[in-house]
């Protein structure tokens, strides 16, 4: 054989060319257990092309392990706003479980938006597990959807505003345009508005005389332009407001109590992210300020229960829960626990946002307890509620460069020791 430096040469590609391959399409890397592809270089080479070409009609559409590599190692990073931006909020005035079983939710609201599409849903009451009076709406590309249920909601058109009455109301609602996705929902177990011209029951009233018994209300939010995402939810047991309410604010211009509240709120977007909430027992406003709130202070019975509560009550605990480029907050305004007996909530918020998937920048940051309201699960609490919203785990690592890289090196040594025996054979000496 006089030019072994061929040889040489198309060994050194084809050994280019099968670890490349490998890598990119997920081909076998070659190693001392792959068995040699042909007997000649001829065919060897032969064999490379066709894997070669292979290789290069894949559909482009598929995404490359390298490309995962790259988003991957750079995870604080900010993510394009289409990357998996989402919102969600959900709350219940009432929630109970009896031996380990649904009994029932009473005022239930939930919303969720994102870069993936929005939902709404609302449930006024349901019962051993069956929701028997709810709401839903889906969202439409482009579109509006909206669904109701309630009695005496006639009340309000039949006399112009002046007298505006609900009776267990529920509605969903979603929308989605060009630059925004949005979702809400409210629930009431009844409401009323009187001496004005309030024409629809979850308009702010304009009369001098409110009424509302156990109202929940969610809020989610998505801006595709930006990729920013923001929830908030919020339930109250009774309200009374004698004066009309500030319609900017929503406070009471006159007299007004509030008994049982909780809300909570959660946004995310390039820049950061924050969770708030808090809850009380009661409040009263005046001349449309809050001018005293009684029991907003976190307690449980015995101390330290409601982390894992066998027999526990307790008021106004906060979970909050570090997400993949944003957080979580769940606030529960009051619980009564008796370990497999029976499990009560009232006034139980939750909020999250996550920007573009990007990882969290802090740590999780320990709460009271693990019980929450996850959103899409009104009518179903397990004693030690999970986290809520956990975000999905992170892509695994892509192929890391090591083999093609041992692979290269071999190639350079070959193709050198090629030109040196390229020049020796030009030289007449045979082998």
């Amino acid at each position: 054989m006089r030019n072994p430096s061929r040889m040489l040469a198309a060994m050194a590609i084809f050994l280019v060319f099968w670890q490349g391959s490998a890598v990119a399409g997920g081909l076998p890397v070659l190693d001392s257990s792959t068995p040699v592809i042909g007997e000649t270089v001829e065919e060897a080479v032969s064999d490379v092309v066709d894997t070669v070409e292979a290789t290069t009609s894949v559909d482009a559409s598929e995404s490359l392990p390298v490309q995962t590599e790259k988003a991957a190692t750079d995870a604080n990073a900010p993510s394009s706003p289409s990357s998996g931006s989402s919102a969600s909020a959900s709350g219940h005035t009432v929630d109970a479980d009896l031996l380990d079983g649904d009994l029932a939710v009473i005022s239930g609201s939930e919303a969720s938006s994102g870069s993936d599409g929005c939902s709404a849903h609302a449930t006024v009451l349901s019962l051993l597990g069956g929701e028997l009076m709810g709401a839903d709406a889906q969202c439409s590309p482009g579109g509006t959807v909206t669904q109701e249920v309630g009695l005496l909601t006639e009340t309000c058109e039949a006399s112009g505003g002046v007298v505006c009455m609900a009776l267990l109301y529920g509605r969903a609602a979603t929308s989605d345009d060009a630059s925004s996705r949005s979702s809400s929902s409210d629930t009431s177990i009844a409401t009323a508005c009187v001496g004005g011209e309030t024409m629809h029951p979850m308009d702010g009233c304009q009369g001098p005389v409110l009424a509302r018994i156990a109202n929940t209300h969610s809020d989610a939010n998505y801006d595709k332009t930006d990729g920013s995402a923001e929830a908030s939810e919020s339930s109250m047991l009774a309200e009374v407001c004698l004066g009309g309410e500030d319609p900017a604010t929503g406070k009471c211009t006159g007299l007004g109590i509030n008994l049982l509240s909780s809300e909570a709120g959660a946004e995310a977007s390039r820049s950061g992210s924050s969770q708030s909430s808090s809850s009380y027992i009661l409040r009263i406003e005046a001349m449309g300020e809050d001018q005293a709130t009684v029991g907003e202070d976190a307690l449980d019975l015995p101390p330290s229960c409601y982390a894992d509560p066998t027999l526990c009550a307790a008021l106004n605990q906060t979970t909050n829960e570090a997400l993949p480029g944003g957080g979580s907050v769940n606030q529960e305004g009051v619980s009564a626990v008796l370990d497999g007996v029976i499990d009560v909530s009232a006034e139980n918020t939750a909020a999250s946002a996550q920007y573009g998937g990007r990882a969290a920048r802090t740590p999780p940051t320990a709460g009271n307890g693990t019980k929450g309201n996850a959103p899409g699960n009104i009518g179903s609490r397990p004693a030690n509620r999970p986290a809520i919203n956990a975000g999905p785990p992170g892509p695994a690592l892509a192929t890391t460069g090591t083999d093609i890289l041992a692979a290269l090196l071999l190639a350079l040594t070959l193709i050198g020791v090629g030109i040196g025996l390229f020049v020796w054979t030009e030289r007449g000496v045979d082998i």
